[in-house]
């Protein structure tokens, strides 16, 4: 009694202000990777799945409540975590971005 509605589906997919790890994975789904905030700074590390080595450091441009934006400087090279479209997005040099990868689970 007083049941309104019923739960069909949970996730504890959280939104891009809170995220710190965004695991993702390949056309297949494939887990192939994560990108991990360095605790209490604004670097990003993409680290290779299972080895957990780091392939590149990020900056953190931005985040809005959906999508967190990352660069390296070093090779002008743009990431956008985009949880919304659970998309890996890249761009270099400034070229138009295309999604490289899916993102799974959001910590």
């Amino acid at each position: 009694e007083g049941k309104l509605y019923s739960i069909l589906k949970s996730e504890s997919v959280r939104n891009a202000l809170v995220a710190t790890k965004v695991h993702f994975k390949d056309v297949n789904g494939v887990p192939v990777g994560v990108f991990e905030q360095v605790q209490g700074t604004k670097t990003w590390q993409e680290k290779n799945k299972p080895s957990g080595t780091v392939a590149f450091t990020f900056e953190e441009r931005n985040r809005d409540e959906w999508t967190i934006y990352l660069f390296d400087a070093s090779i002008n090279k743009t990431i956008n975590l985009d949880l919304y479209k659970k998309s890996v997005e890249y761009g270099m040099n400034g070229q138009e971005l295309k999604e490289i990868y899916k993102i799974g689970m959001v910590e």
